[in-house]
């Protein structure tokens, strides 16, 4: 069975991270955003609202460290080559596609 698209099928998902984040104790500045999600061949990405980089960023890489799967998009950069630091952190998980929806 292919995934489906449905609020159903990505709420598990969601599920999942939100039970790992609170699990972690990072509940206070990890929170989903239910409007982006994605999906490769064997993995989905559940991204979380952007973090205000300003006062946050101990707390990002501590919670970067201790679950898994977390990650951060990468800046831009700049006009030239330099990697920029954004405003925001742009996180996401990534998490193991359940067998039901290969």
């Amino acid at each position: 069975m292919s995934f489906g698209w449905r609020p159903e099928s990505k709420d598990r998902y969601f599920r999942k991270a939100e039970a790992a984040v609170k699990a972690a104790g990072f509940d206070d500045i990890l929170q989903i955003s239910k409007e982006q999600f994605a999906i490769t061949k064997s993995t989905v990405k559940v991204y979380f609202k952007p973090i205000p980089r300003e006062g946050k960023t101990r707390r990002w890489w501590e919670a970067k460290k201790s679950i898994a799967g977390m990650q951060e998009q990468s800046g831009g950069r700049d006009e030239f080559g330099r990697k920029k630091k954004t405003i925001f952190i742009h996180a996401y998980m990534i998490l193991e596609m359940e067998e039901q929806d290969r």
